[in-house]
C-alpha cells in the first residue's frame, strides 16, 4: 500500500511540476507587467488613454457631389511617451480602388478619395499629399507632443460622394444620404 500511494504522489508531482504556462502574446503580458491592465481584464493602476475632442464642420455640394469639410482637434497626450507621430483616420477613403475592403464592391462605390487641402498643428502648417492615404495615415509631427500636452490639429478636406454606399452616398441622382 505504501508503493501505490508512493506511486500516486510521484504522479501527481510530476504532472504539477511539469505543468506548461498557456500562451501569452508579448503585447498582452507587458500590459501586465507595466500594470497598464489586470488579470481580471479591466484596466490597471498605470492605464491611461489619449483624448480627441472635435469640431467638424461638413458640407455637400449637390451639383458637383463633393463632400468638404474643416475639423478642428484638440489631442491630448495622456500617454508616458512623447509623440512623434499622430495617426490620422479617414474612413472615407474606403472607396479609394486600392482600399482593402472585405469583399468586391461595384464600380460606383468607388472614387478618389480624400483630398486634404489644408493641414497645420499648433498653427504650423504641414505639407500633405493625401494622394497615397488608405483609411489610416501617419503623420510626422514637426514638434513631438510631450507626455500631458495637447496639440490642436486643423484640417480641411474633400472627397467625391461614391454613387453607392452603405453608410454614405447617393440614392440616385437627385437625391444624397
Amino acid at each position: 500500500m505504501n508503493t501505490l500511494k508512493a506511486l500516486l504522489l510521484f504522479l501527481i508531482t510530476s504532472f504539477t511540476a511539469s505543468a506548461q504556462e498557456l500562451y501569452m502574446p508579448r503585447n498582452i503580458k507587458n500590459a501586465y507587467d507595466n500594470e497598464t491592465r489586470s488579470y481580471d481584464g479591466k484596466p490597471g493602476k498605470n492605464y491611461w488613454q489619449n483624448r480627441g475632442k472635435y469640431d467638424i464642420q461638413v458640407s455637400v455640394d449637390e451639383k458637383t457631389k463633393t463632400v468638404s469639410g474643416k475639423e478642428t482637434i484638440i489631442y491630448t497626450n495622456n500617454s508616458p511617451d512623447t509623440l512623434k507621430t499622430a495617426a490620422i483616420r479617414f474612413v472615407n477613403n474606403i472607396h479609394k480602388p486600392e482600399a482593402p475592403r472585405a469583399g468586391y464592391v461595384g464600380a460606383d462605390f468607388l472614387s478618389s478619395g480624400l483630398k486634404i487641402t489644408s493641414f497645420t498643428v499648433n498653427g504650423e502648417k504641414y505639407d500633405i499629399n493625401s494622394a497615397n492615404w488608405g483609411t489610416v495615415a501617419a503623420v510626422t509631427l514637426k514638434k513631438a507632443l510631450p507626455a500631458g500636452q495637447s496639440a490642436t490639429f486643423v484640417i480641411e478636406w474633400n472627397y467625391p460622394l461614391s454613387k453607392q454606399s452603405g453608410r454614405e452616398g447617393q440614392i440616385d441622382e437627385t437625391s444624397l444620404l
